[in-house]
């Protein structure tokens, strides 16, 4: 990145001034925000990696840029490199840092629901020390501009800005800004400042001329060697107007302190890794989850969703659930209905299998009794669409006993036959069947599985027929025929790329398989297999899935790397993930998608700017639901544990514990530690009601295991790297031979197939 420092001296200069709106520009500040804000609260608060701060519903951003008197330099982060970061790498406090001259800044953001003021108050405080040897004489300009986050910025809004001589900016007369600098009072710098933006003297009024003019209180001050100073900014977000007195007498540190103490405990299941930027995202993503949330409607994204989707919000609210975070789910459940004509039919069966998962993580029979009739009216729904459907159809047609045609697949323009609604139908009639058992009606248990029978033969009748029609070895992600004249990427879409079929198949591996769907798992394997080398051939990049028809990355990695993890593909599935931390989009989260540019080779490598919301709900929920996965993870009767992690998790001396973990099968601590000198490792696992079908232990070594003790009870003939673990087991300790190297399986996609590692049954 350029560094491009503006002199006061040149500020008139035209081709300055255009040199620094290019140089803004090439950083795409406005397309990437980050977001803090306050649990279910309406308005959102984006901040950028250049500080500034964007309160909705405001018209007005409000930033930072610090001008030296002696050498007529004027350092503005939109064109400076600056470091963007989360408070302790997960909480939704902001620290924007950068620096340049001996100068250090940082501006550290946050925002806290006011109860005595009803109203979200946004903090943001910026720190200049003085590195040099020198005095210095330092202008602090809060800047006030137009926000590209508003309503309908070209409507109007920040025309007027008015300052009051003290602590009060007010915009359009009927908002205000409080601000603050070393002196406690604002003077004007004189003249015009650089690329438009105009002083407010020590009280003053500007009427804009446009809606690009930004506007300055400037804040003077003499800052020693070594010494620091700040400014602040306070913003109150709703619909009156702040008083700014009210908001002068707020202590910000015991604000922050607050806020620190509530998100580093707002989540129950505690999560301490070996490399701790696996378990920051995890929480981030949470905490980002909770912030996007309004009223009880979990929306994908801040800006560009009006309300919720039942397409996207299964993912999102079994995320809540699964990190303990039940009162909000259930809270989240309670508009999950779906809505005839939307066109994504994969939400009926989904919104069947939320509602019934929250009773298996909180074993509520009274939440059971009160969400049965719903879960019946989507069992109901699956049975009448497919009848209706059914009488269209000719015998023989691949399409029989399959749901209608929809637009369930994202960016699917021409309604198909997806298979992807039909898994989820399987699903949510599995979660019906389940429901029925455990509130006793027989009834229903007899004529939902008979849907689900008849469903899962048509389902496979279907995917037979239509592999040996198009002579393909993998699952295709539709039933519809593909004409020799359509197999090319086209605005239709009606040739999916391997990353959108992947996509098609992944409810029936998760959260199929935890329920009991039954699956040809080699078939399975041998298709995500293809569908690897088929998203991965045009990238760059051996780790992110590409998307051909449209030329993009998808953000939600995370989600495809879940089936990779239930089916065994471990080395596919630590690729996507570790690919997926060294991308993100704003600290700790991902947008939807990310965009791509060709290279000198013809493969398809990351480009600037967004495709969807920063951040994503589906996306940070996706990425909660796969580092669960490979640490605890339902398999039918069964808790799969450590099933994907990576080796260097395990090397001696290493720990990793999960604590306060929902399952199925009730609460869980799982703690693994490998001895300092190497020579074993120690689980120790509690719950709070142990799987019927025990534990399934994945071991970082293919070998050379000594001994065996579970629960004191030393068990012969080992070996292998998998331990299937009885109900009672609590603790054991695996004893290694000397010398034994850690797992060197080297699994690469082209020999996944031919990977078995041993499994090993410990007798109970």
């Amino acid at each position: 990145m350029e560094v491009f420092v503006s002199s006061w001296r040149d500020a008139a200069d035209p081709e300055l001034q255009a040199e620094w709106n290019q140089a803004a520009a090439r950083r795409r500040l406005e397309s990437v925000r980050g977001l803090v804000g306050d649990e279910a609260i309406r308005f959102k608060v984006y901040v950028g990696p250049d500080g500034f701060v964007a309160p909705e519903p405001h018209p007005f951003q409000v930033g930072f840029w610090l001008f030296d008197r002696a050498t007529g330099k004027l350092y503005t982060p939109e064109t400076l490199e600056t470091r963007w970061a989360m408070e302790e790498g997960r909480l939704p406090v902001y620290v924007i840092s950068w620096g340049m001259d001996g100068l250090e800044v940082a501006t550290t953001v946050f925002a806290q629901w006011n109860p005595a003021q009803q109203q979200l108050v946004t903090f943001a405080r910026t720190v200049v020390q003085n590195g040099t040897d020198r005095a210095r004489t330092l202008d602090g300009y809060i800047v006030v501009r137009p926000s590209p986050f508003a309503a309908d910025p070209a409507a109007g809004g920040c025309r007027v800005v008015e300052f009051d001589g003290r602590n009060a900016v007010s915009v359009d007369g009927r908002r205000s800004i409080w601000v603050s600098g070393p002196r406690g009072g604002a003077v004007g710098c004189g003249g015009a400042l650089w690329s438009g933006v105009v002083p407010l003297s020590a009280a003053g009024r500007v009427e804009c001329e446009g809606h690009a003019a930004e506007v300055a209180v400037v804040f003077p001050q003499e800052v020693e060697p070594g010494a620091t100073v700040s400014w602040e900014i306070r913003v109150a977000s709703g619909e009156a107007a702040m008083d700014a007195g009210r908001l002068d007498v707020v202590d910000r540190e015991s604000c922050l302190n607050e806020v620190r103490a509530r998100w580093r405990a707002r989540v129950p299941m505690k999560l301490d890794l070996p490399d701790r930027q696996y378990a920051d995202f995890f929480y981030s993503s949470l905490h980002y989850l909770l912030l996007l949330k309004t009223g009880d409607e979990l929306r994908p994204g801040p800006r560009q969703y009006a309300s919720f989707y039942l397409h996207d919000g299964v993912d999102m609210v079994e995320a809540l659930d699964k990190a303990g975070l039940h009162d909000v789910a259930r809270e989240c459940l309670r508009p999950f209905h779906f809505k005839e004509g939307d066109g994504y039919l994969d939400a009926i069966g989904g919104c069947a299998y939320a509602l019934y998962a929250h009773y298996l993580l909180t074993r509520d029979r009274n939440y059971l009794a009160e969400v049965y009739a719903r879960i019946l009216e989507n069992g109901r729904r699956i049975q009448s669409l497919r009848n209706k459907h059914l009488a269209e159809l000719p015998a023989g047609s691949e399409f029989r006993g399959l749901l209608p045609t929809s637009v369930s697949q994202d960016n699917f323009t021409k309604p198909a036959h997806l298979y992807l609604d039909d898994w989820w139908s399987l699903v949510g009639l599995k979660a019906g069947i389940s429901a029925a058992k455990e509130l006793g009606e027989p009834g229903d248990v007899a004529w939902l599985q008979a849907e689900y029978d008849d469903l899962r033969a048509a389902l496979w009748r279907s995917i037979d027929r239509v592999m040996a029609r198009e002579g393909v070895p993998f699952m295709p992600a539709f039933a519809d025929h593909w004409p020799a004249s359509e197999r090319a990427i086209d605005h239709d879409h009606r040739l999916l790329g391997g990353t959108q079929i992947a996509w098609a198949h992944r409810p029936a591996v998760c959260p199929g398989e935890a329920l009991g769907v039954d699956i040809p798992r080699d078939l399975f394997r041998k298709s995500y297999q293809h569908y690897w080398r088929d998203a991965n051939r045009l990238s760059a990049y051996d780790g992110a899935w590409f998307v051909e028809y449209e030329k993009v990355f998808w953000g939600y990695n995370v989600l495809l790397a879940r089936p990779m993890v239930c089916l065994g593909l471990r080395e596919i599935a630590l690729r996507n993930i570790e690919w997926s931390l060294k991308h993100p989009s704003c600290p700790g989260a991902w947008m939807e998608a990310m965009k791509s540019r060709p290279n000198s080779e013809g493969l398809y490598e990351l480009d600037e700017g967004i495709v969807g919301d920063v951040p994503h709900g589906w996306t940070a929920a996706h990425y909660v639901l796969l580092l669960r996965d490979m640490l605890i993870r339902e398999q039918g009767d069964q808790l799969a544990l450590l099933a994907c992690v990576p080796d260097t998790w395990l090397a001696p001396g290493q720990k990793i514990e999960v604590l306060h973990a929902p399952t199925f099968f009730g609460t869980l601590d799982l703690r693994a530690e490998a001895v300092a000198d190497g020579s074993s490792i120690v689980i120790d696992l509690a719950t709070t009601t142990p799987p019927p079908g025990g534990y399934r232990l994945s071991l970082p070594r293919t070998g050379g295991i000594a001994r065996v003790r579970i629960n004191g009870e030393e068990r012969a003939g080992v070996a292998g790297s998998e331990l299937l673990l009885p109900p009672d087991a609590q603790h054991v300790d695996v004893e290694y031979a000397r010398n034994v190297s850690s797992r060197t399986c080297g699994c690469r996609e082209e020999t996944l197939s031919t990977c078995a590692c041993a499994v090993v049954h410990v007798a109970t």
